[in-house]
């Protein structure tokens, strides 16, 4: 008991001598992820969310980790064929996901950022490049994309379908139209990351 109090602190009170008192340990969070602010705070729907959280724990039945479960696979990505498909490659640096991120940076005037080797350094990188209200907006648009992105991969392993980045981009404005709406009291703060040229993009 002493070294419960110990790892749990000192000023929780614990009576041996009850068996009705939770134990501390029983609620303390199984799995750490500092970044779950990141997810949790964006507008997506929670399906999204969901995909996002096991993107980010590598989770998806892509072709690594088929792979290593000894599963039969296509090893390059369905989006480009360019690489080994991972869920990071998929929705961070794939040439096709590249360009559907290029054409939205050009539709707000900037230069697109460099790729990293994670979608969560590739997230904080996004982050990091807005400021004030339109950080709420661009962390709602990565989920986006990032979903998109992948419901695209999975149409071409499975249908075949191919979209192009620039019709891909209109699929994402119409669906980021649906998101704002269904959000009480975000459209202004959706709009304030739109860029000039709505037409082009949002």
């Amino acid at each position: 008991m002493t070294s419960l109090m110990q790892q749990y602190g000192a000023g929780h009170q614990v009576d041996p001598t009850r068996q009705d008192q939770p134990t501390p340990f029983l609620h303390k969070g199984a799995i750490q992820f500092r970044d779950h602010y990141l997810i949790w705070k964006t507008w997506a729907p929670l399906q999204v969310k969901i995909f996002l959280w096991l993107a980010f724990r590598r989770r998806h039945w892509t072709g690594d980790r088929r792979a290593r479960h000894g599963s039969e696979t296509r090893e390059r990505c369905y989006l480009g064929d360019h690489a080994q498909e991972t869920i990071d490659h998929i929705v961070v640096s794939c040439p096709y996901t590249r360009e559907v991120w290029s054409l939205i940076y050009q539709a707000f005037g900037r230069v697109l950022l460099s790729a990293t080797q994670s979608i969560i350094k590739w997230w904080r990188r996004v982050h990091a490049d807005w400021n004030g209200s339109r950080r709420s907006g661009i962390d709602s648009l990565f989920a986006l994309i990032s979903w998109e992105v992948w419901k695209q991969r999975n149409a071409r392993c499975f249908t075949d379908a191919v979209v192009t980045p620039a019709d891909l981009l209109l699929i994402i404005r119409a669906e980021a139209e649906r998101w704002a709406q269904v959000q009480l009291g975000s459209n202004e703060r959706w709009i304030a990351i739109r860029p000039r040229s709505v037409a082009v993009c949002f």
